[in-house]
């Protein structure tokens, strides 16, 4: 019995990191297609995002949430110029 058991959670877990790579390619593939407007659109869209998740939990004052958006911007900019960046 416990054999049976092992087996179907063995394949349960399975198809969930099946799915979970195939998510995981689908994205890359994605991301790979991206031309500079894409990127930066993409870029700003996070930042908007970032900016929602701190105002919503309001964990930081205004001023903070701006100078960490500027963070995170710089760093995203800079990760397009290292070495590994494709476009």
């Amino acid at each position: 019995m416990e054999g049976l058991v092992q087996q179907h959670l063995e394949g349960q877990l399975l198809n969930a990191a099946k799915q979970i790579e195939d998510r995981v390619d689908n994205q890359l593939h994605q991301l790979d297609k991206l031309e500079g407007d894409d990127y930066e659109r993409l870029q700003e869209q996070r930042l908007q995002d970032i900016k929602r998740q701190v105002w919503s939990k309001r964990l930081l004052p205004p001023s903070v949430d701006l100078v960490l958006c500027e963070l995170v911007a710089q760093h995203t900019s800079n990760d397009r110029d290292a070495p590994g960046w494709r476009m």
